[in-house]
């Protein structure tokens, strides 16, 4: 998903069920990435749609090592669920990411 004007493209990967509750999970960091394993002993894949983003400058989004304000990873956060067409969903994560 571009970003930023362009500036920044983000990773996103979605797993689970594609009709069941969408779950948008945001990683710790600032500069930590998307981790399945840590992510899979709280999300329930036969019941949700989960949807993961590495966040701007971190793990597959690139450029890497870039720096992003709580500002810059709301307006992430609101592109990626239009982008989707998902109109409510629930955000959780760990650390930063919340």
């Amino acid at each position: 998903l571009n970003v930023h004007n362009g500036k920044h493209r983000i990773y996103v990967r979605q797993y689970g069920n594609p009709s069941g509750v969408p779950v948008c999970v945001l990683h710790g960091g600032p500069g930590a990435a998307f981790r399945h394993n840590r992510v899979a002993r709280w999300i329930n894949p036969h019941r949700t749609h989960c949807i993961v983003m590495d966040q701007r400058g971190c793990g597959r989004s690139r450029p890497r090592l870039s720096f992003h304000t709580a500002d810059d990873l709301v307006e992430d956060i609101q592109r990626l669920q239009k982008h989707l067409g998902i109109q409510k969903w629930i955000i959780t994560g760990g650390s930063w990411g919340t």
